[in-house]
């Protein structure tokens, strides 16, 4: 996954609207109680003990433990808003994920394989405390992103074999929501970093 920076005003705007308008609506954070275990479990099922374990087990592509709130599939109304709005910068194939993690949230390591191709996902955190981890497809190094306040982008490809699944999982101190989708092409996504870049 590469990081990249957010620099086109226009589309910070349309970011600013996604955050005011969807993910900080109160209902989003209403969360059971917070744990001990809840704890312990964020931190174990982001660890690399986990993900070898889980590699040894199989899984679907989706993660088998997490703390979060995912909103609905492609057809739900709030990921319907979020790519009309999306769509005036680029086209995208599919809204894979509008997630809220509330603090000490987490997504345990899988690897989306089912929803392979290339992708952007966009993360907003209140203050910061959180980060995306992912093990490289090639060296297998496990490379973690720290968040930063506000919003950050991240660019790559979600691979559909066992050689070129991007295994990753995220977790937060802090409220955090992600926003993924995936293009038609290398190409499409090329121009969507550009685009985000304020590069053209």
């Amino acid at each position: 996954m590469e990081e990249i920076e957010i620099r086109n005003e226009n589309f910070i705007d349309v970011l600013d609207w996604i955050l005011t308008k969807i993910i900080l609506r109160d209902k989003n954070w209403k969360c059971p109680e917070i744990t001990d275990l809840l704890i312990e479990s964020s931190h174990k099922a982001c660890s690399e003990e986990y993900l070898n374990q889980i590699k040894i087990e199989g899984h679907s592509g989706l993660p088998k433990d997490s703390y979060s709130k995912t909103m609905g599939t492609t057809h739900s109304w709030d990921q319907s808003y979020v790519r009309t709005k999306l769509s005036f910068y680029f086209k995208v194939k599919k809204m894979t994920l509008l997630c809220f993690y509330p603090k000490y949230g987490f997504v345990g390591w899988h690897s989306n394989y089912d929803v392979d191709g290339y992708n952007l996902l966009l993360n907003w955190s209140e203050e910061g405390k959180g980060f995306f981890r992912f093990q490289d497809p090639k060296s297998k190094e496990i490379i973690t992103i720290p968040d930063k306040k506000g919003w950050t982008a991240k660019i790559g490809k979600f691979g559909g074999t066992a050689e070129d699944e991007l295994w990753h999982c995220a977790r937060t101190d802090c409220r955090r929501a992600s926003v993924a989708m995936i293009f038609n092409s290398k190409e499409e996504q090329t121009l969507a970093k550009h685009l985000i870049c304020g590069t053209i």
